[in-house]
């Protein structure tokens, strides 16, 4: 049974419409790591509170709707991998210094997701690379996404 005959198969059930007019995505989904939450009900209620058409549960993605006297939900039969969000490369060029002592500009390619872009994970992910090849702090960071000029150069000097 797919989303949409979950959907009407619940309607015919209860008399409630609860079909989304959006298929889960990464970005109207509520996901949880289960230890947030008491049971499937809170973070269902917690889902409509905060204005989110979806939840993740144990991996699996439910559909949520509300009554005048309670909240339902609904498995989509999706789980959190069919909505994962994509992971993209980028690079990240980190100013540091050398073993030796010395200032440069080293380029780390890191896979990131919008998601750990927009916290900044991506930059500690570089600075994690770096540490393991020897370079020390103080870093600096550049990414294509706010310093676009510099990381393009620093690309075109890597591939000269």
């Amino acid at each position: 049974m797919d989303v949409v005959e979950s959907h009407y198969r619940h309607k015919q059930l209860t008399g409630k419409n609860i079909m989304s007019k959006k298929k889960p995505t990464w970005k109207n989904t509520l996901h949880n790591y289960n230890r947030k939450f008491g049971d499937i009900n809170d973070i269902a209620a917690t889902t409509l509170d905060i204005g989110y058409p979806y939840f993740c549960w144990n991996d699996r993605i439910y559909l949520v709707s509300e009554d005048m006297h309670s909240t339902t939900w609904i498995e989509t039969n999706r789980t959190i991998d069919d909505i994962r969000e994509p992971v993209r490369t980028m690079d990240i060029v980190l100013a540091c210094t050398s073993a030796e002592g010395t200032s440069v500009l080293a380029i780390f390619e890191v896979e990131c997701t919008e998601v750990e872009i927009d916290n900044g994970e991506h930059y500690q992910k570089a600075k994690t690379m770096a540490r393991n090849e020897k370079y020390e702090g103080p870093f600096v960071y550049f990414d294509e996404t706010e310093q676009s000029e510099i990381t393009g150069m620093a690309a075109i000097l890597k591939n000269s």
